[in-house]
């Protein structure tokens, strides 16, 4: 059975999961507690040496980055695809993926971030322009979406 080592709070660890739960994999959760530092133990460093999470141990594979996990699960469990079933759909899933990660993630950080670590009061004057930013960026996906109409043809059961 996999291993998953994961963090409350951690995008990249709910992709992992997100992923394992559509392709219906049964999986071990280690969730680790990032604010006891659990993430920077010997144990888990010796799983993942950049001590972030998620991670994977599949026997004697260990693999870390969601990206590289969510590939390797898709390779080992088929069905149904993460990537799409074309050509083209891989295309678009790799797109929206790099997006996400280069475009919408680092303005929501940028807005969420110092009220994880009590710093809001020092921004306060900044929310208002990191917020619009990060609504326009949602704003570009919801489009999309809704010009593709990719939440019509989602089916979380391809099997049948």
């Amino acid at each position: 059975m996999i291993e998953v080592h994961w963090a409350s709070g951690s995008c990249n660890s709910w992709c992992v999961l997100l992923a394992l739960a559509v392709k219906r994999v049964p999986y071990a959760s280690k969730l680790l507690q990032l604010s006891k530092k659990e993430h920077k133990t010997a144990e888990y460093l010796a799983l993942n040496p950049r001590g972030k999470v998620p991670s994977i141990r599949d026997g004697e594979f260990v693999l870390y980055e969601s990206l590289a996990i969510m590939a390797y699960l898709d390779r080992k469990y088929p069905e149904p695809p993460l990537y799409g079933e074309t050509p083209a759909e891989a295309g678009l899933v790799a797109r929206l993926i790099a997006e996400d990660r280069f475009y919408l993630e680092p303005k929501l950080d940028a807005l969420l971030i110092p009220f994880y670590r009590g710093k809001a009061a020092e921004i306060v004057g900044e929310l208002p322009q990191r917020a619009a930013a990060l609504h326009e960026e949602l704003g570009r996906h919801l489009a999309w979406a809704v010009k593709t109409g990719v939440f019509c043809s989602y089916s979380p059961d391809r099997r049948g």
